[in-house]
């Protein structure tokens, strides 16, 4: 039987299957649809599999909810708020995000006033009733809601996180009314404090909820009909796969679904290669993200912003630039910029022919020669060498005694110093040296810069994988089924009571083991506490093992804050605030096997430009012939379908046991 891994980017839709009875890895790569993303969902999978019957899972990472937010194409959300509180979506926290942007606006509030109704009910602090919740209000602000044309409900009540009651009995009263209503209850959603962002998260989610029914219903039609009986699972955004039914319930959580999957695989491939540092940089079609990997584990964060809105869920830490192979380049001034705007995969770069006519970072690759107009673009996309240089030229005309060849280079000297400086971010600026990193360079377009981009920030080796373009996908398949559950236990460290703290631990785990269900063989859990000092706003989360006691906890925060921070106070007060725990099922991974190379891996020769050495002749080889053991000497072009890696001159090249392509650098 096959499983199948499905991550779909703003150009490509990648597909990665696994054979259980043979250990093969295939992979396939298909333009994505976006007016219909289980189109190319659907045939990737029968590039590889015509009878869906032969396929056991389906792993699906996607990016429905985030381009629904994106492209603001959401559902009219009605809120059901408590009395006294209806304009706090709208008031926020009251301060600037961008800080010295004089021009800065605010979002648009996600929900208009008219559609955010009160009802009289009111918890205390410690989720005892102050006043109770009046059902008959609940009925007819639901009523009016639907009469002004809601079709999603977000629920958020003030300190809900510690008693959900009255919001669930609103939401069994809603259901009443309309059955089939989408209900965000926050409570269930983000079941911790801070009323802004829970209540900014559950709309998010109940305005997306109706995008996702639709979607997974379709596709998972479209699957039954071709004949797959199985389950079909999605990738979160905390780095495990849930069932669609949680992703419908929850859509919110796979905001960060197929950045997610790279993160995994990198991880995965990572180990089996030997190394445990990474720092991982996946550039596609339209953005590139970048994000850092300590001891195989990658940073998980619980809180994050799309679109300036507040997200409060598990999310692995992902830095995400406007820098792809679809970025466009423009001049703004006397200044050449490119990104964060793409040409996509429709019309696409000029080089596509199309109908694109802007410049971009492909088109800056074809100008110099590094990619090849011979192979197929994904196996699908003939390059017209001729279309883009003069998308290069029309750029270049606008800078007196610039060319194409020298204003090709400007395009990529900019797009790679725009991903140093992304990397710098999530790796100096929080205390880790890059050069004490390998950097796994995936996404189609990735590898062809990675070699220039470790150069700039010292580093000294690039990992590129097999099949690059696909490593998303193939993280899907080594993911596990993970669920993540939290508890608002605000109090003095000093003065708390850990036995209390280990009896909510051992709730939370009985509550995580009956949401995965009865299957549950190796199921494991981790803990960690979100701890500050006294004081300050935002917290640290400290992973715990077992019992935890004071002196152990306070040790960990104040090391943990020095390191973020530059500093610690070991002598002043800290404070609890929330109980995190993670439940993990680990699910099979796919075997890394090594490469069938056989025949000469050397396609030509051709004249390929690397900065201040000009023109030079460089071989080209197919990377689906290099046996392990091979080396290589830069310069260098390797080529594979769905990627091409650069290796510069001064640096060299070898394949490892399991066919990563290892970069050099002096």
């Amino acid at each position: 039987m096959l499983s199948i891994g499905v991550d779909v980017g703003g150009t490509f839709t990648d597909i990665v299957a696994f054979d259980d009875a043979t250990g093969a890895l295939v992979t396939a790569k298909t333009s994505s649809t976006p007016a219909n993303q289980a189109e190319g969902v659907l045939r990737g999978i029968r590039k590889i599999a015509e009878n869906l019957s032969r396929i056991d899972r389906i792993v699906h990472g996607m990016t429905v909810a985030t381009n629904a937010i994106l492209e603001r194409k959401l559902a009219v959300t009605g809120i059901l708020t408590t009395q006294g509180f209806r304009d706090t979506l709208e008031i926020g926290k009251t301060n600037r995000t961008v800080v010295y942007d004089m021009k800065y606006q605010k979002p648009e509030v996600l929900v208009p006033r008219r559609l955010r109704r009160e009802v009289p009910e009111r918890l205390r602090y410690d989720g005892t009733v102050a006043v109770p919740l009046d059902e008959e209000a609940v009925e007819a602000e639901v009523r009016a809601l639907l009469d002004l044309g809601m079709e999603s409900l977000a629920i958020c009540f003030l300190h809900s996180y510690r008693n959900p009651d009255h919001e669930r009995r609103a939401a069994a009263i809603a259901r009443r009314i309309r059955p089939d209503l989408p209900i965000s209850v926050s409570a269930d959603v983000v079941p911790e404090y801070r009323e802004y962002e829970r209540l900014s998260t559950a709309v998010l989610n109940a305005k997306v909820m109706p995008v996702m029914d639709r979607y997974l219903g379709r596709l998972e039609r479209d699957l039954r009909q071709g004949g797959y009986t199985s389950d079909l699972y999605i990738m979160h955004s905390g780095g495990g796969i849930m069932t669609a039914q949680t992703a419908r319930e929850r859509p919110v959580l796979t905001i960060l679904s197929g950045p997610a999957g790279g993160l995994v695989g990198a991880a995965f491939i990572g180990e089996a290669a030997g190394y445990r540092n990474l720092i991982t940089y996946d550039m596609g079609g339209t953005s590139t993200d970048v994000s850092l990997i300590a001891d195989l584990t990658p940073r998980l964060t619980t809180y994050g912003r799309i679109e300036g809105y507040p997200v409060r869920t598990p999310l692995l830490d992902i830095k995400t630039i406007g820098a792809g192979g679809g970025s466009m380049a423009w001049v703004d001034g006397q200044d050449l910029r490119v990104g964060p705007r793409s040409a996509g995969a429709v019309p696409g770069p000029a080089a596509y022919g199309r109908g694109g006519t802007e410049a971009t970072v492909t088109d800056a690759n074809v100008v110099l020669g590094r990619l090849s107009a011979r192979r197929l673009l994904g196996a699908e996309i003939a390059l017209n060498p001729d279309l883009a240089r003069q998308a290069v030229e029309r750029i270049a005309a606008r800078f007196p005694g610039y060319e194409a060849v020298r204003t090709a280079e400007g395009i990529l000297t900019i797009v790679v110093n725009n991903m140093a400086n992304a990397i710098r971010e999530i790796s100096v600026q929080r205390g880790h040296d890059p050069r004490e990193f390998v950097l796994v360079a995936f996404g189609g377009a990735g590898p062809m810069c990675a070699a220039q981009l470790a150069g700039e920030l010292g580093m000294r080796t690039v990992l590129c994988p097999p099949a690059p373009g696909n490593l998303c996908a193939l993280g899907l398949l080594a993911s596990d089924t993970v669920v993540n559950t939290v508890r608002t236990h605000l109090t003095r460290t000093a003065h708390a009571s850990f036995p209390e703290t280990e009896k909510i631990f051992a709730e939370m785990e009985e509550l995580a083991a009956q949401t995965i269900g009865p299957r549950r063989p190796g199921l494991r859990f981790g803990r960690s506490i979100d701890v500050r000092y006294v004081g300050q706003a935002s917290e640290i989360t400290i992973p715990v093992d077992g019992r935890v006691t004071r002196m152990d906890l306070e040790a960990a925060f104040h090391q943990r804050h020095e390191m973020l921070y530059g500093q610690g106070e070991p002598g002043e007060p800290t404070e609890i605030v929330n109980l995190r725990l993670t439940a993990v099922i680990p699910n099979p991974r796919p075997s890394l096997l090594p490469p069938r190379a056989a025949g000469d891996p050397l396609i030509e020769t051709r004249p390929v430009h690397f900065g201040t050495h000009g023109f030079v002749d460089c071989p080209v080889y197919e990377r689906e012939r290099l046996a392990s053991g091979t080396r290589l000497t830069g310069p260098a072009i390797v080529e594979e379908d769905g990627s091409t890696t650069v290796i510069w001159p001064g640096q060299s090249g070898s394949v490892d046991a399991i066919g990563n392509l290892l970069i050099h650098l002096s």
